[in-house]
């Protein structure tokens, strides 16, 4: 029987859905800076912040793995481009990037999932691992977990080890010991196991199984996690 310990969970697209919130984000965020730079339409129509996204990571490739950073200094750089001047743009792409921010943490979880957390925290040590920005603070669920690391904060995201390493670490148990819950198998599944942890594909919008990748364990709805963590459980 294995001696499970410690569960790590992915956020976005794993405890809750992103991209209605994000995309909302996104919008109030563009409509923050076009009420006040008029000029930002014109650019934003020509395209030209996928360019800056470029630039950006071109100059600084370390701030793949800090995505507000990232996102700040696009504005920056884009309002830069719209002609403003540089004290300007930077208050600006400040005021912008917090509107998107606030918006952003305003996620709901999927159903079902604070009562699994509430749970399986009475029984394991639960952590929160994510590439994004999302707060578990924010999101109201801080109390479920020990630990909370960023890509950020450990300053390289999935699916390099970094966050996966430190959060064994932390917890102080064997990667036999730890099962990870994600929605992406890139991301989340293969690194995971590459470490030795177990993993638990988060499939709640039904994808099919990769032929090139096996896949031991899957969640197609909230309710299956805790299944599978028994399952997982009773392995010898």
């Amino acid at each position: 029987m294995a001696d499970i310990r410690l569960i790590t969970f992915d956020l976005d697209e794993t405890l809750w859905p992103l991209q209605p919130t994000l995309s909302k984000a996104d919008q109030a965020s563009t409509d923050y800076l076009l009420a006040r730079v008029p000029a930002y339409r014109e650019f934003l129509t020509a395209g030209s912040v996928g360019d800056i996204r470029e630039q950006v990571l071109a100059d600084e490739p370390s701030l793949r793995f800090d995505v507000s950073r990232f996102r700040l200094r696009v504005l920056f750089q884009a309002l830069l481009a719209v002609g403003l001047p540089e004290q300007d743009a930077q208050a600006l792409a400040q005021s912008a990037f917090d509107v998107f921010l606030e918006m952003r943490q305003r996620v709901s979880l999927f159903p079902g999932m604070e009562a699994v957390l509430e749970r399986l925290a009475a029984r394991f040590t639960l952590g929160a691992l994510t590439n994004g920005n999302a707060s578990i603070e924010r999101a109201g669920i801080e109390h479920h977990f020990a630990f909370f690391y960023s890509a950020a904060t450990v300053e390289r995201g999935k699916p390099y080890p970094d966050m996966f390493l430190a959060a064994l670490d932390f917890a102080e148990v064997r990667p036999a010991q730890a099962v990870h819950v994600g929605d992406s198998l890139r991301l989340d599944i293969a690194p995971a196991e590459a470490v030795g942890m177990h993993s638990i594909w988060a499939n709640f919008d039904g994808q099919d199984k990769p032929a090139d990748q096996e896949v031991k364990f899957e969640a197609r709805q909230v309710a299956d996690i805790e299944p599978c963590v028994e399952q997982i459980a009773q392995l010898s």
